[in-house]
């Protein structure tokens, strides 16, 4: 009979126990500390894949001619980096594309192909410092030992496919005044890249940012489609275009 009592007993357990796992859905006993008990599990144990470092990829499967990137502490490259897509996607019908420069990995740049546009919107920060997004980029162009995906050395001129435009955001009360423009524009040069019209340089100290930008993009489009063979076409009110996250707001760069 004591046997008996023992085993109801058991099998009265494993009822109880199997009804709360139904009810709560393992939560009592998931990995302390995780809030979503087993959601891996319910996600039939796959997560999301990771967002695609590769630009060159990620330009080819979208169909874009023109990639912006910018380096932004507090905004304003940013908005102006937005503004130059949505522009160029409107006046002259490019497929355009905004990058933040922290998103992607460049040891493929070499691979960029030579009949589309990059934009460089880079503001400095600091001392003469790159912007916290545009430190891996920089680092990688900087390097005296730096090599690209097809292992040419800088001596070779790695990068002779790339035409790009540049422009930079500054402060002139500062010592080391624009120096992420000028710098990047020098390294991408010394690899054989090709600049297009000007290196275009913005003076916040001198209360003229906004007016320096639109000075040098009025010049800047005109080179751009002289060197690549665009044309503007007639003003239409279109709004599509892929052009990020362009945010106009007051960036006051501590040297840019």
């Amino acid at each position: 009979m004591a046997q008996l009592e023992a085993l109801g007993i058991v099998v009265l357990a494993a009822v109880l126990v199997g009804t709360v796992a139904y009810f709560t859905k393992g939560v009592y006993w998931a990995v302390p500390g995780d809030p979503k008990g087993n959601t891996l599990a319910q996600s039939n144990g796959a997560a999301k894949p990771g967002k695609s470092r590769n630009f060159i990829e990620k330009m080819r499967q979208s169909e874009k001619n023109c990639v912006v990137f910018y380096g932004s502490q507090t905004g304003t490259a940013e908005g102006f980096a937005g503004k130059l897509a949505e522009e160029g996607h409107l006046r002259f019908g490019l497929n355009t594309m905004v990058a933040d420069l922290e998103d992607y990995d460049y040891d493929n740049l070499d691979q960029f192909p030579e009949d589309k546009l990059a934009i460089f919107v880079l503001a400095t920060y600091g001392e003469g410092e790159p912007t916290d997004n545009a430190v891996q980029f920089y680092n990688l162009i900087s390097a005296d030992d730096v090599t690209f995906s097809k292992g040419v050395s800088a001596a070779e001129k790695p990068l002779s496919n790339l035409k790009y435009v540049i422009f930079g955001l500054g402060n002139n009360t500062y010592e080391h005044y624009n120096f992420m423009v000028r710098s990047v524009n020098k390294h991408l040069t010394k690899l054989g890249a090709t600049r297009i019209g000007t290196a275009g340089e913005g003076d916040d100290g001198a209360s003229r940012m906004e007016e320096d930008f639109l000075a040098w993009k009025e010049l800047m489009w005109a080179d751009v489609c002289e060197k690549m063979g665009w044309e503007e076409r007639e003003a239409i009110n279109d709004k599509s275009g892929d052009l990020g996250s362009g945010d106009s707001g007051g960036e006051h760069d501590a040297n840019g």
